[in-house]
């Protein structure tokens, strides 16, 4: 594993919170149930995520992104540090994002999240630019983790991707105008996301239904239409589709056992990223995706692969 490139991780990050408890009874004030508090604790979400999956795998990672100057922003940087993430964060006015999930009864009650959605002011966009320049001089890959709340604006997407040369950007996205995503290595869209860009993208567009049919008639347009290398479509409990040059791919489930999809995205994400800076090919990255995935999805909240994992998905 010495010899893995750094993967450089781009996007918005933040925090999540997990409150558990015991459910016994039904409020009287309103419908629901009365959680009784037992522990909570903090996991990194969105690109912090992306990153921490990476280590997981054995992977370097370097992480560029912006906090709040408050205690959730403390607690973030801190948490990077314990795991060996190289971060390149910077300090904005509004409060670090924080997405707070009660659980109980072996699942999630209710989410709240905490968040202002804005866009980069000058200050913050210099100093952005100057810390992924700095990363990308070291990266082998790179993983633009866009969560839509801020931070990659078509500019800054566009300044990276055409900064690069050789050096694969994937893209993670989470909004349907993929021009900002335009000559980039692969974007990595749900079957919804997908749904959502042929609708938008191409006309006289019909029923979408989650099928290898429909994937194979519009999945080469949008590759196309964006000028991506590859286009890799997760579809839930029908597995991934991988759309290159070469035609479709399509990848099975390894396991339909699903406790929570929570973080799966990142996972896929920061699996494929490891695979290429190992040198894998894109078909080994996308099998190494899928068994990570699978095994996330059977955890409870925002997960990684263990170490015991490690092995069986590094194959």
């Amino acid at each position: 594993m010495s010899s893995m490139s750094t993967v450089s991780v781009i996007g918005d990050v933040m925090l999540d919170q997990y409150f558990y408890g015991d459910v016994t009874r039904i409020s009287p004030e309103a419908p629901v149930p009365i959680v009784t508090h037992q522990y909570s604790d903090y996991r990194l979400g969105g690109a912090a995520n992306v990153a921490h999956n990476i280590v997981a795998l054995g992977g370097r990672a370097q992480l560029v992104s912006r906090v709040g100057n408050d205690a959730n922003g403390t607690t973030m940087r801190q948490a990077l540090r314990q795991l060996n993430i190289h971060d390149s964060l910077v300090s904005m006015a509004c409060p670090t994002i924080k997405k707070v999930r009660i659980m109980g009864m072996q699942q999630q009650l209710l989410r709240l999240d905490i968040e202002q959605k804005t866009p980069l002011t000058s200050s913050e966009r210099a100093q952005i630019e100057t810390r992924i320049q700095a990363s990308l001089a070291t990266a082998g890959v790179v993983v633009l983790s866009d969560y839509a709340k801020g931070l990659l604006g078509p500019d800054l997407c566009q300044f990276i991707i055409q900064s690069l040369g050789g050096c694969p950007v994937i893209v993670d996205p989470k909004v349907s105008d993929w021009t900002a995503y335009l000559g980039a290595y692969m974007i990595t869209p749900n079957f919804k996301e997908f749904s959502a860009v042929v609708t938008s993208t191409l006309d006289d567009v019909g029923t979408l239904d989650n099928t290898d049919a429909i994937i194979e008639t519009y999945g080469p347009k949008i590759r196309e239409r964006y000028q991506l290398t590859y286009l890799l479509v997760t579809r839930s409990n029908r597995g991934m589709s991988l759309i290159g040059a070469a035609g479709c791919l399509h990848f099975p489930v390894v396991s339909e056992a699903v406790i929570d999809v929570s973080g799966a995205g990142d996972t896929v994400v920061a699996t494929l990223a490891v695979g290429l800076a190992m040198g894998r090919s894109i078909q080994d990255s996308v099998h190494m995706a899928n068994r990570a995935a699978m095994l996330v999805v059977k955890k409870v909240g925002t997960a990684v692969v263990s170490e015991s994992e490690r092995a069986v998905v590094l194959g």
